[in-house]
């Protein structure tokens, strides 16, 4: 496992805060929260998945001296991390609940991040129990992890490449 030093030059995209980095992780921030409804689709021909997902920016309230939040009730939920990265041959990368988080009743993850990725973050989120989410907040880790290095045809290089 990666420490957080080694790896903040692979986050290329919005680290604002020393709080931020903590030591085997880099925390992530909510940028945007979709609902995940029935009628998802994963085909054979190139694995696409066709998702009915939602932006959930109708329960994204303002109130001045609170900031914006996401008020969730129990469900299956897609994160968007303000954070990007860019994951070199030699690296892959997962994003994980904080533990805080995780009290709450609530828990996100990630598939890999395979060595070649570019782009922003996302993961998905399972809430037990109703919640609310300040946008911004700090809700997830990532972590990285050294593997073998891969030749550059082997690179990811899927459908989510540099979104």
């Amino acid at each position: 496992m990666l420490n957080s030093t080694e790896l903040l030059p692979f986050v290329n995209a919005g680290i604002v805060d020393d709080k931020q980095i903590q030591q085997v992780s880099i925390d992530l921030r909510v940028d945007s929260i979709s609902m995940i409804e029935d009628g998802n689709f994963i085909g054979v021909n190139g694995n696409k998945l066709v998702s009915s997902t939602d932006k959930y920016d109708s329960l994204l309230t303002s109130e001045p001296s609170k900031g914006q939040r996401y008020q969730l009730l129990p469900g299956f939920y897609r994160v968007d991390f303000e954070e990007s990265i860019i994951v070199p041959s030699n690296k892959a990368f997962q994003v994980i609940h904080r533990s805080s988080f995780l009290r709450s009743g609530t828990l996100i993850t990630s598939a890999i991040y395979d060595p070649g990725f570019k782009g922003k973050l996302g993961a998905f989120m399972i809430v037990n129990h109703p919640i609310t989410i300040e946008k911004g907040a700090r809700i997830a880790c990532l972590y990285g992890f050294d593997c073998r290095e891969l030749e550059t045809a082997l690179l990811y290089n899927g459908q989510y490449q540099n979104q």
